[in-house]
């Protein structure tokens, strides 16, 4: 009798989901909870309590361990070799809220693990709600496309409208994000442009030379996936078949130094406006603006001495240089030029900043 009756439930639902044209998932989800309490779901292995979050598109589950969300990518926050990125621990604290410590039902596509061994899913909420969609429409997470899906053009769909709303990933039309990336250390690459409409790029201590522009794309893809997930040893090993140069084989030729340089405090720099010296005293304040890296020796740095490094020298030097010289006396060798009423030095290679104390 119960068998019938539950056979009688099923086929009505199946009924209405085809004529209402409602997702069938959905509906028996929300027919597990408020019927059967997610005892079937349960005992079928589709659901369990989310245990922990490792970031935006990553959970773990219990019964099931380590869940990734299918077809969305959310920005890192705890990758082994990828630094922190905007919007990753929002990301991540958005789908905390949502599910830690609550029952959620699993839904999985044709394919069930990744090359981690994560069971790929998509994950519904109490109330129905797909944690995936919920993701990009808020604009924590953009479409991962580069596997076909079931929800493929419902998740593109969402990302577009989260773009066209500014928020999240897009806010300010990407602006937010350059704010961000301004206070935060990163990875950068310098891409320019070559004779015979090819182009260069700086990626990290190595130079690419005369890319054609229908393989420019391709290949910083394969330089930000190198630069971040490849050891020393093998990331040179990576550039080097590439025929890429190390930075010291194509920096450009600084200005020409004296055999010496006269050493002076840092508060007479004013008085050799023009000339190549050696300035010591200690920094006491540094500032990274993305564009520069100001390397200030007193506070009132509208002022006084500063040592300045440009955006597209940054691999010259050990990084982040806004650290790395902070509270350190130093030597800075290089001809002194007035910047706005104030004395600087523009330093192009480590060469010219040596750490005394």
């Amino acid at each position: 009798m119960i068998i019938f009756i539950f056979s009688l439930i099923f086929n009505v639902f199946f009924l209405y989901a085809i004529f209402m044209k409602k997702s069938i998932t959905r509906l028996f989800i929300g027919v597990f909870w408020g019927v059967l309490g997610c005892t079937s779901a349960l005992q079928a292995g589709y659901s369990g309590q989310v245990q922990g979050v490792a970031d935006g598109d990553t959970l773990f589950v219990s019964r099931v361990g380590a869940v990734r969300l299918i077809g969305v990518d959310t920005p890192e926050t705890s990758h082994p070799t990828k630094p922190g990125q905007f919007m990753g621990k929002e990301a991540a604290e958005f789908v905390k809220k949502l599910v830690i410590r609550k029952i959620v039902a699993l839904e999985f596509d044709e394919e069930r693990k990744d090359k981690y061994n994560r069971t790929l899913a998509y994950v519904y909420l109490k109330d129905g709600r797909m944690l995936n969609a919920e993701l990009i429409k808020q604009g924590y997470a953009v479409a991962y496309t580069r596997f076909p899906f079931r929800h493929m053009q419902e998740f593109v769909k969402l990302e577009a409208e989260a773009r066209q709303k500014g928020i999240g990933l897009w806010a300010r039309n990407g602006l937010a994000e350059y704010d961000w990336l301004q206070e935060h250390p990163h990875a950068s690459f310098t891409v320019f442009e070559m004779a015979n409409r090819l182009w260069g790029v700086q990626a990290g201590d190595y130079a690419c030379l005369r890319i054609p522009s229908e393989k420019l794309m391709s290949e910083l893809d394969a330089y930000r996936l190198a630069v971040h997930e490849y050891s020393p040893k093998d990331l040179k090993r990576f550039f080097e078949q590439r025929g890429c140069h190390k930075t010291g084989s194509v920096q450009m030729a600084p200005e020409k130094e004296p055999k010496a340089a006269k050493i002076i405090s840092w508060e007479d720099a004013g008085d050799y406006i023009g000339e190549w010296v050696t300035v010591k005293g200690k920094i006491v304040k540094t500032h990274n603006s993305g564009k520069a890296c100001f390397l200030n020796f007193h506070n009132n740095w509208k002022k006084y001495f500063t040592a300045v490094i440009f955006s597209y020298d940054f691999y010259s030097f050990p990084r982040p240089p806004e650290k790395v010289y902070l509270n350190k006396t130093v030597h800075v060798t290089g001809l002194v030029k007035d910047h706005e009423g104030k004395p600087e030095i523009i330093l192009q290679k480590a060469s010219q900043i040596k750490i005394v104390e």
